[in-house]
């Protein structure tokens, strides 16, 4: 196939492009090839591994990584992903942006409460006071009735309500 002489090519001649930025560009090129023409999402992946070589912290290439172990189900490969990119970011937000999404993955894909949970508390080590993490908690607290757990939320979400229409709803 054309394709993937083409793909061979842009591979043996990468190595030889002086710019890293003009490198990385190349083997973005080569990974979105192998994984949305010709569906080899490990080549793909190989190749975005190339890219964290010169920039460890490169968002895209972490973002690329964490989706292809979406659509390959490989939900550690998802999470590791982000792992990474988490140790990078940069500022408060940008962390727990990552955390929420691990979180996500941790109770949508793989139905693991305790997990989930578990990153609710990295959200909170970084921010105690961040009201969704602790609904969120509430949220899973409830349907998995664990109530000791449940009433501890409740009472940090109470300490952080600022009206009493916030403290009506936490009344048990």
């Amino acid at each position: 196939d054309s394709l993937e002489e083409a793909i061979a090519v842009m591979e043996d001649e990468v190595e030889q492009v002086a710019k890293p930025e003009a490198r990385i560009s190349i083997y973005r090129k080569i990974a979105t090839n192998y994984a949305e023409k010709l569906q080899e999402l490990g080549a793909a992946e190989v190749v975005l591994r190339k890219i964290l070589e010169v920039v460890p912290d490169d968002t895209e290439a972490l973002d690329y990584l964490a989706t292809l172990g979406a659509r390959d189900e490989r939900y550690d490969k998802q999470i590791q992903a982000l792992e990474t990119k988490l140790s990078h970011a940069k500022d408060l937000e940008g962390k727990k942006a990552v955390l929420y999404h691990i979180a996500r993955v941790w109770e949508d894909q793989i139905g693991d409460n305790d997990e989930t949970i578990n990153v609710y508390r990295r959200i909170l080590e970084l921010d105690p006071r961040d009201r969704a993490s602790l609904e969120q908690m509430e949220r899973i607290f409830r349907s998995d009735e664990m109530w000791n757990d449940l009433v501890e939320t409740l009472a940090k979400l109470v300490e952080l309500a600022t009206d009493l229409d916030e403290l009506v709803r936490f009344q048990l």
